[in-house]
């Protein structure tokens, strides 16, 4: 006899499959064919119009919000995203949020949302794991190359379960990708969602005074890493390797970045001079606060970003400095999601009026498919906690969080295997059109 709840997956699996190959369209169309002609014998009559006369539905751009037209990026940017479904949803993180957003009840708990939390912004530093702040070195070569799309932006209040739904969603395709399985299945994202709660409960689990503790420390410089001290050692351990380790510290300096990093590649494209204004207002004001310094490297990069090389005591110490222009209300929200990932924080160039600079710190991303069901609930339960953390150092109500994420949680889950599958039809969609231009 078979179990109740494995009937209902394989159920909720033909739903998925039925959704992903538009059956409600096709099986429309070849009723309609039926009544239309009233043949002696249907089943022949079918089998004849779907042998001879298929029928294609027609795309579901108008339906699928996760549509993307591949005539709207270069040959490279097509065949980079057509070889991975990860990367296709981190290019449709905003879809994602407007998706979620149209599905929340009313009364969801609201967070400084991050806006793209997916596995490859779980990255790897000299101080240990963390959680990328929003657009931080976000990857600028696969965007179109105009500044609104890709000048830095406040990240917006909004409901939790955006960031929560992003998450799982992300690991489901990475856990898809590493297991060579084709299709999504809601049974195979109840194996590692329990981890994820586990891990954003345990995030969650600093009370109002404790962040606003950890928020001034930090302020102050007494605190380097609240992430650090909020992971280790309980949950840090479960990282899939390497990523429990800190970065070696020969691949987490600024000249290692500058051989090997594709942003500093990208900054070779349209080099500046050290007499370019942005370059001269980042020189000065990281000369006035850290030292005398020289400028190696600058160069400009889409979204109207500006990147500086700085060369301290005499070229033994490297640092790469980003300048952007200020967003139209300021940067309270840069900042806020730059202490909840304990980022470093953007400052103002107060030489050159309307831009500020952040310095970056030299990470690796996690990228590589995940390889079974042991190290999905790792990297889920090591996400969960960074966005639970990430969270509550936002000045979130933590208990209204608690609450609801335990009680919606089936609710969040249910949701990110509807937005998974219209993710890879639309995935699958981008991959036939992108073929047809070879």
């Amino acid at each position: 006899m078979v179990a109740e709840t494995t009937a209902r997956d394989a159920f909720e699996d033909c739903v998925q499959y039925a959704k992903r190959h538009n059956f409600g369209e096709i099986l429309q169309e070849y009723v309609v064919r039926v009544l239309r002609e009233r043949p002696s014998d249907p089943v022949a009559f079918l089998i004849d119009e779907i042998t001879k006369r298929p029928f294609t539905p027609a795309s579901s751009a108008a339906s699928n919000p996760f549509f993307r037209d591949p005539l709207r990026d270069g040959p490279d940017a097509r065949l980079r995203v057509a070889a991975s479904p990860g990367l296709f949803f981190r290019e449709a993180c905003a879809q994602c949020k407007g998706r979620v957003e149209a599905a929340c009840a009313y009364d969801v708990p609201t967070v400084v949302v991050h806006g793209s939390v997916t596995t490859d912004q779980f990255v790897r530093t000299a101080r240990g794991a963390r959680l990328a702040a929003p657009g931080e070195q976000d990857d600028l070569s696969l965007r179109a190359l105009d500044d609104a799309t890709c000048a830095p932006k406040n990240p917006e209040s909004g409901p939790y379960c955006v960031d929560v739904v992003s998450a799982l969603v992300s690991i489901e395709i990475a856990r898809r990708q590493g297991m060579y399985e084709p299709a999504p299945s809601r049974e195979a994202m109840r194996d590692f969602a329990p981890q994820f709660l586990l891990g954003y409960l345990r995030g969650l689990g600093q009370t109002k005074a404790e962040f606003t503790t950890l928020r001034e420390k930090y302020a102050t410089g007494e605190l380097d890493f609240p992430f650090a001290d909020g992971l280790e050692p309980a949950l840090s351990p479960g990282a899939p390797a390497p990523f429990h380790e800190p970065l070696p510290a020969s691949e987490a300096t600024g000249k290692y970045a500058l051989q090997h990093s594709s942003r500093c590649a990208e900054m070779r494209k349209a080099t500046l001079d050290a007499d370019d204004a942005v370059v001269n207002a980042v020189q000065k004001a990281w000369n006035a606060t850290e030292g005398a310094c020289v400028v190696v490297e600058a160069g400009r990069l889409p979204g109207s970003r500006t990147l500086v090389a700085l060369a301290f005591d005499g070229g033994a110490a490297c640092k790469l400095v980003e300048a952007f222009p200020v967003p139209a209300n300021g940067l309270e929200g840069l900042e806020r999601a730059n202490l909840a990932c304990a980022a470093a924080l953007p400052r103002f160039l107060g030489r050159l009026e309307g831009f500020a600079a952040v310095e970056l710190e030299t990470f690796q991303r996690f990228e590589a498919p995940v390889a079974d069901k042991k190290a999905a609930g790792k990297l889920a339960l090591w996400l969960g906690a960074a966005l639970g953390i990430s969270h509550s150092l936002t000045g979130a109500d933590v208990d209204a969080l608690r609450r609801d994420a335990a009680a919606r949680f089936v609710e969040w889950t249910a949701l990110a295997s509807d937005i998974d599958a219209e993710v890879t039809i639309a995935w699958e969609e981008y991959c036939a059109a992108a073929a047809a231009l070879l």
